[in-house]
């Protein structure tokens, strides 16, 4: 497959099969807790990496984060998740991670955007500003085709799909149900050209059956894989998700 690649020769394309986003977002928190010791996020990059990581995942709250900025223009891919404010966006522009990923917040916590007319100006500013730096650009959304759609209008390269509802599930219809919705999602998103990964609610459970589905990019986990790293340890934590999804 061809490989593509942005202003500071980062490759945005993956080799084949599934690929494995690692999100850093629980260690970030960690380091942002008042009275602990801060942890060095480049350290958990590297550790997450070389156990089968094929991208980071990076969440950017404030244009004064620092430690996250460095991670986007450090060696390997970056996906780097904000809402599409100017100063966030001017801040990506700066750190040229390999991609952004487009999210709302509610209560501090990313959340699938919400489409509006306000939000999809706003949206696509940040799309062509980003795009003009070869920065591919995707959008976190929920299993809705209306969804979709909406993300292809905005030219966007890729989706992350919302796998809440699924994770959530009881009883085995309604898991089946959910699964069933999340792939119709992954084909749609990949009939419109974009590239579908799934994330939210990803764990050790469930990402057998979601990384088996037909034309999936890939997949970001990160809270399950941070929890079981507490026990097990980060490098066998990574490994045993992305053998899971291999």
């Amino acid at each position: 497959m061809a490989a593509n690649k942005n202003k500071n020769g980062k490759n945005m394309s993956f080799s084949g099969g599934v690929a494995l986003g690692f999100d850093l977002d629980l260690f970030s928190s960690i380091s942002r807790i008042r009275g602990s010791s801060p942890l060095d996020l480049s350290v958990v990059s590297s550790i997450a990496r070389r156990s089968g990581a094929d991208q980071i995942v990076l969440h950017l709250r404030s244009k004064s984060e620092a430690e996250v900025l460095k991670l986007c223009k450090g060696p390997g891919k970056t996906c780097l998740k904000i809402e599409p404010k100017s100063e966030l966006v001017a801040a990506a522009l700066s750190a040229a991670p390999s991609s952004v990923c487009l999210v709302s917040r509610i209560e501090g916590r990313p959340a699938p955007i919400i489409f509006s007319d306000s939000s999809v100006a706003t949206m696509k500013k940040a799309v062509l500003a980003l795009k003009k730096r070869k920065i591919e650009v995707g959008v976190s959304l929920k299993a809705e085709a209306v969804s979709l759609r909406r993300a292809r209008a905005l030219d966007a390269d890729f989706v992350e799909i919302c796998a809440l509802d699924y994770a959530k599930a009881s009883g085995q219809k309604k898991v089946k149900d959910e699964l069933e919705e999340l792939q119709l999602a992954v084909y749609l998103a990949s009939e419109l050209g974009l590239k579908p990964w799934v994330a939210c609610g990803i764990n050790y459970k469930n990402a057998r059956a979601v990384s088996k589905m037909t034309r999936l990019s890939g997949v970001n986990a990160g809270w399950a894989v941070a929890a079981h790293s507490i026990l097990w340890g980060l490098k066998s934590a990574v490994s045993e998700m992305k053998i899971l999804i291999a």
